[in-house]
């Protein structure tokens, strides 16, 4: 069963000489897009994308993934941080006009 998730990653601290292969990386883990990355503050580097997690694997694997990934691409440490929203079951709230508003309308302005 697969679950329909939008990931927001941040590196930062990240060698910036490693910058393309740290994106190749995160573009083999993910649907990211390699033109999506953007250096957004002088040393993070930011980009989103909506994928799926596959195979029961959960948010906090795929953090552990992505990470690793990204650490072997910088060859060493750099902060990487997941912002995980799970797209299939947000919350909403529904908002339907029946006629009784519509009239309530109508009559409000005294016409047709």
């Amino acid at each position: 069963m697969s679950r329909f998730y939008e990931m927001l990653l941040e590196i930062k601290g990240y060698n910036r000489t490693n910058q393309t292969e740290i994106i190749n990386a995160c573009t083999n883990q993910w649907g990211f897009g390699a033109d999506s990355f953007n250096d957004v503050h002088n040393g993070i580097l930011h980009t989103w994308a909506r994928d799926s997690l596959c195979s029961g694997e959960t948010e906090e694997d795929f953090a552990h993934r992505i990470a690793q990934a990204v650490w072997k691409a910088n060859h060493g440490y750099c902060q990487v941080a997941i912002l995980a929203t799970y797209l299939e079951e947000l919350p909403y709230e529904e908002h339907v006009r029946n006629e009784d508003d519509y009239n309530k309308w109508k009559s409000s302005f005294g016409g047709d």
